[in-house]
């Protein structure tokens, strides 16, 4: 295996920024602490984000009036917006919903999967013109999945499911609807604990997962093949291929953004069509300084990744201009990150924010 573009970056403030516009945040909603999020675009090009919200409601102690009961329940909710403003919907409420991943067919109707961590299941939701349609997937308390689940819809408008199931082996799967039955397959049937999946569909609607491997401490991959799966560990050298993501290119070439947990590193890894290239994009020295990655590619094939630096306490997204990374600050406190890239090569970055004084969900696009 080769290791391409070995670059250590090392203090933030040190990096020139050659960035010619600036990342416009703005507030969606005052929110109470945040799971999960997920950010996809609809056929309109317009933002839509889903996120696991722990809201806290208080009432009186029947019984004695001077006492305050506090209750925590989480609530799906999905945030649109129309090209003017924000609208938001609360979807599914009370159970337990910690994990969620979001997706549009062509026809802008949006789908999505989540984890319930109150009866251990993946649930899959739709929106069919008129009502939402919540088909249960796998798990419950004999059969425990999640959290981990993250969906894709093909061309045709099918939806993709790959989730974790918590089962003594720790499968990762795969599910994909053949009329009205679930078909499942296992991605990985050598794997015996994973977690951060993430996938991508190529242009012929082939699955490619990426996933970090909780026992050996590896990067690895899958592909959809006729028959069953193809898997291949990518990288091996310490703690490598937390919180994972993946994105194809217009080659149908794999690209993968991920967390190096022994030196508190950005990665990225892609093949070249031969041979998988390995560098780091930046390093804060800290085992425990990134957290959470999202790799985009624009219309050249270059990739964006935005990650969470601990260490400087901001969102930040890595630049590739074809020789070099810049790493570029988008906002301050940022957690729960998610991004995505439109059409017309713009960049749309979802995350909850919590300061001293204030939380909310924020969202921010880079303007030219």
């Amino acid at each position: 295996m080769k290791f391409l573009l070995l670059l250590v970056l090392l203090g933030k403030g040190h990096i020139k920024d050659t960035s010619t516009g600036e990342w416009i945040t703005e507030s969606i909603v005052n929110a109470e602490p945040i799971s999960s999020i997920s950010i996809s675009m609809d056929p309109m090009n317009n933002p839509a984000i889903a996120f696991c919200e722990n809201a806290t409601t208080t009432s009186r102690d029947p019984m004695d009036p001077a006492i305050t009961i506090f209750e925590t329940t989480t609530i799906l909710k999905l945030a649109t917006f129309d090209g003017s403003e924000w609208n938001i919907e609360d979807l599914v409420s009370g159970e337990g919903v910690k994990f969620c991943s979001l997706d549009y067919d062509n026809d802008g109707n949006p789908h999505i999967v989540f984890w319930s961590d109150t009866d251990y299941t993946i649930h899959y939701l739709v929106w069919n013109g008129t009502s939402w349609d919540d088909t249960l997937i796998d798990g419950g308390l004999e059969k425990m999945a999640g959290p981990e689940c993250y969906i894709k819809i093909d061309s045709q408008g099918n939806p993709l499911i790959a989730y974790l199931a918590r089962v003594a082996t720790s499968p990762l799967l795969f599910a994909y609807r053949d009329g009205s039955d679930w078909i499942k397959t296992i991605i990985d049937p050598l794997m015996g604990h994973g977690i951060n999946i993430s996938m991508d569909l190529g242009s012929d609607g082939t699955p490619h997962v990426v996933y970090f491997d909780l026992t050996n401490y590896d990067l690895n991959y899958a592909v959809m093949g006729d028959r069953f799966w193809n898997t291949q560990t990518i990288d091996t050298q310490g703690i490598v291929g937390y919180e994972a993501d993946i994105a194809l290119d217009s080659n149908n070439l794999p690209h993968i953004s991920y967390i190096d947990r022994t030196i508190g590193a950005i990665k990225y890894a892609y093949f070249d069509g031969e041979d998988w290239q390995i560098c780091m994009v930046d390093s804060t020295g800290d085992p425990t300084g990134m957290l959470g990655t999202s790799i985009e590619l624009d219309s050249n094939d270059l990739p964006r990744i935005l990650c969470n630096d601990l260490v400087g306490d901001q969102v930040e997204c890595a630049v590739f201009d074809g020789s070099s990374w810049t790493m570029e600050p988008v906002d301050n406190r940022g957690h729960s990150i998610s991004m995505v890239i439109d059409s017309d090569d713009q960049l749309h970055v979802a995350y909850y924010q919590h300061s001293y004084n204030s939380q909310s969900l924020k969202y921010a696009y880079y303007q030219e």
